[in-house]
């Protein structure tokens, strides 16, 4: 863990160290504005570290929740001015290779201008992104096609909600309006996938109180992230039942319709389950076992990833979460490339994975050219092939 911690701040440090020299060196910033520049570029590298390093040892300190969205602002920009200068570089570097640069001083003044719209876009961006998250999450309606459905599962209603991550950008008014939108969809079952909050049940269990309310006539079904491990795992499972959920950890429940089985079943996140509680680690096998030959058979699981063990254990469905289909860009063009992590259906051996894009985001509360969403899944009989 310490090591990971390290090799990410080296990283976040590359990011900043490399908008000093390609932003603020070329701007040519003097006195004041230029000791302020670099203060501001230290304190973004510092803070948000500084505000996981002082939650751990002293939860719920003085100035938390301010800090903790000035270092997730920060965030924000920086990881969308970064690739937006790397962009412009590798322009540079193209007209460099064609001899086509402008020459002597133009050339400065050329870093100069590009750089203060690269920073211009950025802002405008960012704010696109807050306004896209202030809208809300998205209905999503998917179809989930079932060969020889029985006669009284079909259209059967699961509603997913996924990556809340309840905190300081996610309060309670929030939550209640995602609430609101679910139960509008007057779903037959609720699935959590994971992500519910950023922080200790104490600390923001008024703001996950909305989830009580939610509504689904065969009730709701919780599987755990790898954000329930980081920050206070035993608290939400305690609090997580009272919300009306009933937390799946390799097991299944099974919901009669008529003659047709639903089967759920539900593992713990596959990253963090083995290191945090080594006796509940993720294994799809045993949540399968038991569940009747005929069933339909669904996984809940946060990790998209988990698939090729689902798929090989004889799921016919994987509903997850986690990727946030890479929440805003330009970083939508790159989580999506990493191995199963593409918002939406794939086939995975004889199995559908459904990966959503996440009801909340994660850090900045930017959502940019990637829509949150609330998927409302129908069961829908098809032909056997």
């Amino acid at each position: 863990m310490a090591a990971f911690a390290v090799v990410m701040l080296t990283v976040w440090g590359i990011f900043h160290a490399y908008i000093g020299m390609r932003l603020l060196v070329p701007s040519r910033l003097t006195g004041a504005f230029s000791y302020a520049s670099w203060a501001v570029l230290v304190f973004s590298w510092l803070v948000l570290p500084m505000v996981f390093i002082m939650r751990w040892f002293h939860p719920g300190f003085f100035g938390e929740h301010p800090l903790e969205m000035t270092a997730y602002v920060l965030f924000g920009l920086v990881t969308i001015l970064f690739p937006l200068l790397l962009v412009r570089d590798l322009g540079w570097l193209m007209a460099w290779a064609m001899r086509i640069l402008p020459a002597g001083p133009a050339r400065g003044e050329w870093l100069k201008v590009s750089g203060a719209a690269m920073f211009l876009l950025t802002l405008v961006m960012f704010g696109g992104g807050v306004a896209e998250y202030l809208r809300g999450p998205l209905i999503e309606e998917v179809e989930l096609p079932v060969k020889n459905l029985a006669r009284g599962m079909e259209g059967y209603r699961i509603v997913q909600l996924t990556d809340l991550h309840i905190g300081v950008t996610a309060r309670a008014g929030r939550i209640s309006r995602i609430v609101e939108q679910a139960n509008a969809l007057e779903p037959d079952l609720i699935v959590f996938t994971g992500d519910m909050a950023d922080g200790t049940a104490k600390d923001l269990l008024a703001d996950a109180a909305p989830l009580g309310r939610l509504k689904a006539r065969d009730g709701k079904l919780f599987v755990t992230g790898n954000h329930e491990y980081f920050y206070d795992y035993r608290g939400w499972m305690a609090e997580v039942p009272k919300l009306g959920f009933r937390i799946l950890m390799n097991s299944h429940i099974r919901i009669r319709k008529g003659k047709g089985i639903l089967a759920i079943g539900g593992i713990p996140d596959s990253e963090t389950s083995a290191r945090f509680t080594p006796k509940q680690a993720a294994d799809p096998a045993e949540a399968i076992r038991g569940m009747p030959e005929e069933a339909i058979k669904i996984l809940l699981s946060h990790q998209p990833k988990d698939a090729p063990q689902a798929a090989s254990a004889g799921f016919d469905f994987q509903l997850s979460g986690h990727t946030h289909g890479g929440q805003y860009f330009p970083w939508n063009l790159v989580v999506p490339r990493m191995p199963y992590a593409r918002p939406g259906f794939r086939k995975v051996g004889d199995m559908l994975l459904y990966v959503s894009r996440g009801t909340g985001a994660w850090g900045p509360p930017i959502r940019l050219f990637v829509p949150g969403e609330i998927t409302l899944f129908r069961l829908k009989g098809v032909p056997p092939s």
